[in-house]
């Protein structure tokens, strides 16, 4: 039986050796890739050798020729069918080093020391990229300089605060009226002096609102008699019109460093938000106004996030000095907490002060004990605290 069916296949492949060669005694060139691959695999699923192949192709009367022109179209096939292949196995190599970031994933064989690509190297670097690409850990106060939706722009249209200091080119509205009506706009000069027709330079520079206008209504009686005074009839009123602006410069750790023109109405926030707020090295806690040379004010911005106390938030003069430092230590709290953050700890805050900072734990925290991993100079020491 076996014999038989040996048989019958040997017929059928000569039946195809015959239609093969009987078009290729024409010209070998017109038979299609299609066809010589469906010929090459029906040989090789016949079991037969080359040798025998070629021996039957030649009791059918095929040429030596013929039979070479065949095999030459078959090993061009096989070699662009290999080619196909290296590339596709590249593109898909190439592919996975690009999503990895990685130039190459080798690894040496234990028995000839011959590089080859190694999968599962591949799938570990590409495990190890996902990890780079967390999201970057967000400093507790970062947003208040981050979000466009904040704007910290003084209003030029509030009443003139009382700690304002007069300034060279601060511009004053005088009115007066009653029995006598009239009106000045004066500016005050670089030396520091208003000007009022019929009048010696009245200095007003470092002085208050308040207190530039008792001084000019007390020139200005020269003029109105009794002005200001019960039953003389007329009044005044000094007001602030236009500001000046002032130069101040900030240094240190903040994202844009440099000098900045600002409104004389500008406090320290508004210069911070200018210069995008301290970067990823610099300190929310001590944040230093310097006049003069002298440190006149250290501001903490957690007192302004948590407890929105603006005290050290001070009215800014020309030629300020605004430094931020290096931060002290910071602390991440990750899990159950409000807000999952990076905090800044100043000496001798404790855990206990980050937890406030951080908002408290949530519904779902386990407080009875918490994992605490401390970077020290040689070592990562794991702490657990019970509470």
């Amino acid at each position: 039986m076996k014999l038989f069916s040996r048989i019958l296949l040997t017929l059928s492949f000569l039946v195809l050796v015959h239609a093969a060669f009987s078009q290729a005694k024409r010209k070998v060139e017109d038979l299609s890739d299609e066809e010589i691959a469906t010929f090459f695999e029906r040989a090789q699923s016949s079991g037969m050798t080359e040798a025998q192949l070629e021996k039957a192709a030649k009791a059918q009367g095929y040429t030596s020729a013929d039979i070479a022109k065949m095999r030459s179209r078959l090993t061009q096939l096989g070699e662009t069918k290999t080619k196909e292949k290296t590339t596709t196995a590249k593109s898909k190599t190439s592919s996975k080093r690009k999503v990895s970031g990685k130039l190459s994933t080798k690894k040496k064989t234990a028995k000839n020391g011959e590089e080859e690509d190694s999968e599962d190297i591949a799938m570990e670097e590409e495990e190890e990229i996902d990890s780079t690409k967390l999201p970057k850990k967000i400093i507790y106060g970062a947003n208040l300089f981050n979000n466009k939706k904040l704007n910290f722009e003084p209003d030029l249209r509030i009443a003139t605060p009382v700690n304002y200091t007069l300034g060279p080119d601060d511009e004053l509205n005088i009115d007066i009226f009653g029995e006598v009506m009239d009106n000045y706009n004066v500016t005050v000069s670089p030396e520091g002096t208003v000007k009022i027709l019929n009048l010696s330079p009245i200095y007003v520079n470092g002085l208050s609102v308040d207190a530039a206008s008792a001084r000019i209504v007390s020139r200005l009686r020269q003029l109105y008699q009794g002005l200001n005074k019960p039953g003389s009839g007329s009044s005044a009123i000094i007001t602030l019109g236009n500001v000046r602006s002032i130069k101040v410069t900030l240094v240190g750790e903040v994202e844009n460093p440099g000098s900045y023109t600002i409104t004389s109405l500008a406090t320290v926030f508004n210069a911070l938000y200018l210069a995008g707020g301290p970067n990823e090295n610099g300190s929310y806690r001590s944040i230093r106004v310097i006049r003069n040379n002298k440190v006149i004010r250290t501001l903490d911005l957690y007192d302004f996030l948590l407890k929105a106390d603006q005290k050290d938030n001070i009215q800014l003069k020309d030629q300020d000095i605004i430094r931020v430092g290096d931060f002290d230590s910071h602390v991440e709290l990750a899990g159950e907490v409000r807000r999952p953050m990076v905090f800044e700890a100043i000496k001798g805050e404790t855990l206990k002060d980050i937890l406030r900072y951080a908002g408290g734990f949530t519904d779902k925290a386990y407080t009875y004990s918490l994992n605490v991993r401390r970077n020290t100079s040689r070592e990562l020491k794991l702490l657990n605290i019970t509470q």
